[in-house]
């Protein structure tokens, strides 16, 4: 419809695939996810669930895609199961593993840059408008940016193409494009992403969590604003 007139027009609509997991013979999850980067995002997500913590805990990897399952056999002999059984859920494990390194520092103007040429670097949104993007960034530089059809993918797809090339991550900036969410916050925490920065809105769990975890968190990026909910003091004000 345009305005109040109907017409017929091709449009570009996003492509979402479903994406079964099995981990060493067993059901863990089930991604609907945009159908490239796979592997980024299989290693991303072992990565957030704490179930590796290297490429090399990665036994054996393949992707049918005919039957739309990855197949991974990992290493579990390090995995903690009393840890799991201490902290009944992620919440508690994370509070208890703050980033304690606050020697990265970024300027305010550099922030409000970055959020600009992480926007514009997803030509596929452009395209559909139906995408996030998830940049990671050292000293202003792109290291990596990810799309998928949700967030918390596109942030487990950049994280896993670090993993798989041996980029350390607690020395980044992570840059969202849209919501920040529980769930992302605790991947960044996972792998000690100390700043992360969101162009929209968060929760109030998200910044009691980055505050505990002592994670600087920043929303609202747009324009010449931002709020700066926790930890300020990575930021420079010059």
């Amino acid at each position: 419809m345009n305005n109040l007139e109907s017409v017929n027009y091709q449009d570009n609509i996003v492509a979402e695939f479903p994406l079964g997991l099995l981990v060493n013979g067993k059901y863990e999850n089930t991604f609907l996810c945009s159908p490239f980067k796979l592997k980024e995002l299989v290693v991303g997500y072992l990565c957030s669930r704490n179930l590796i913590s290297c490429k090399e805990d990665i036994l054996n990897f393949e992707i049918n895609h005919d039957k739309k399952i990855a197949y991974v056999d990992i290493d579990d002999s390090n995995f903690n199961h009393a840890e799991n059984i201490l902290y009944l859920n992620e919440y508690d494990f994370l509070k208890a593993n703050p980033i304690c390194d606050d020697s990265l520092k970024i300027n305010i103007s550099d922030i409000y840059e970055t959020m600009e040429n992480n926007l514009n670097l997803s030509q596929l949104f452009k395209n559909t408008a139906g995408v996030h993007c998830v940049g990671i960034y050292e000293n202003n530089k792109l290291v990596i940016a990810c799309e998928d059809v949700a967030r918390h993918n596109a942030m487990d797809k950049a994280i896993g193409h670090c993993i798989l090339n041996d980029i350390p991550l607690d020395n980044k900036i992570i840059f969202v494009s849209g919501r920040l969410s529980f769930e992302m916050i605790k991947k960044a925490a996972r792998v000690k992403v100390p700043v992360v920065v969101a162009k929209s809105a968060t929760t109030s769990l998200v910044i009691e969590t980055a505050q505990k975890l002592n994670i600087t968190l920043v929303g609202f990026v747009r324009g010449k604003k931002m709020n700066i909910y926790t930890n300020p003091h990575r930021i420079l004000f010059k």
